[in-house]
Order: C-alpha cells, then sequence, then structure tokens
C-alpha cells in the first residue's frame, strides 16, 4: 500500500485469482483499476512527481 501526500491510496487487490493495482481517491473515496493485466502484481511503486507506476509482476508462462 502506497499512501500520496494529496490523500490518494495505491493498493493491491485481489480479482479473479490475480493481484492488481487499485487507487483510491483521497477527495472522493472512488476505487479505479490502475492495472488489469492476465498476471499478478507482486509489488509497485508511484513517483510523487510524475505519478508513474512501476511494478514487477508474473503470469502462468512466467511464474516467479
Amino acid at each position: 500500500m502506497k499512501w500520496r501526500d494529496d490523500g490518494t491510496i495505491y493498493l493491491l487487490a485481489p480479482v479473479r485469482g490475480e493481484y492488481q493495482v487499485f487507487r483510491v481517491d483521497g477527495r472522493t473515496h472512488v476505487v479505479k483499476a490502475i492495472t488489469s493485466r492476465p498476471a499478478t502484481i507482486r509489488a509497485f511503486d508511484v513517483n510523487e512527481k510524475t505519478g508513474t507506476l512501476a511494478y514487477v509482476a508474473s503470469d502462468f508462462m512466467h511464474p516467479d
């Protein structure tokens, strides 16, 4: 889970057996899926200045 200065939260949550990144808006509390690829996100980070998301993922063809 990552908290930004503006109150936005980024977190991992399970979706159909895979983990994806979601964003919760700090003001409106709206939840939005940020990733939706057929893979499990293992770790991620968000650049505060640019909002760029970097992540590590695995899938059934490329396991850990």
